[in-house]
C-alpha cells in the first residue's frame, strides 16, 4: 500500500475549508488507534512542527499577558487608584475587546461560508453553530 502525505496533508487550493480534509476526516471519524499508524503519526508531526506549535505558542503567550494584566490590575492592586494600575485596566479591557472582536469575526465569517455543527437542543430542533463554538477546549 502507497501512502502519500501529500494526499492526507491536502493542498488548500483545493480543498479551502480546513475541516474538509481528509486529516481533520480522521480527527472527526475515526478512531484514535488510526493515529498509531506511522504515516498519520508523520503527517501529525510535519504540521505540528510547521504550523501548530507556533501557532499554539503565540495563542498562549497572548492568554498568559491577558491574564498577568488582570491579576495586576484588578487582583493585586484593586484597590489602588493610581495612574499607573488605571494604565494596566485600560490595556487589559482593550486586549480583552480586541479578543472578543477577532473571535466574533471568525465566528461570523464560519457561519457565512457554512462551516458549522449543529447542536440538537430538543427531539427535533438541531440548531446550526460555529465550528469554534463546538469545540469545548475554546469555550
Amino acid at each position: 500500500v502507497n501512502y502519500y502525505i501529500k494526499d492526507l496533508y491536502s493542498d488548500p487550493d483545493e480543498i479551502p475549508d480546513a475541516w474538509k480534509t481528509p486529516l481533520a476526516i480522521f480527527c472527526l471519524e475515526g478512531k484514535p488507534e488510526m493515529f498509531m499508524h506511522p504515516v498519520l503519526n508523520k503527517l501529525l508531526s510535519i504540521k505540528w512542527l510547521r504550523f501548530g506549535r507556533n501557532l499554539f505558542c503565540a495563542v498562549q503567550a497572548f492568554f498568559v499577558l491577558l491574564i498577568a494584566l488582570f491579576t495586576t490590575g484588578f487582583l493585586v492592586y484593586g484597590c489602588s487608584c493610581s495612574t499607573e494600575m488605571v494604565s494596566v485596566r485600560i490595556a487589559t479591557g482593550s486586549l480583552s475587546a480586541l479578543c472578543f472582536l477577532f473571535l466574533t469575526v471568525i465566528i461570523l465569517r464560519q457561519a457565512s461560508l457554512g462551516q458549522v455543527g449543529y447542536v440538537q437542543i430538543l427531539p427535533y430542533v438541531h440548531v446550526p453553530v460555529a465550528r469554534l463554538l463546538l469545540n469545548p477546549w475554546n469555550l
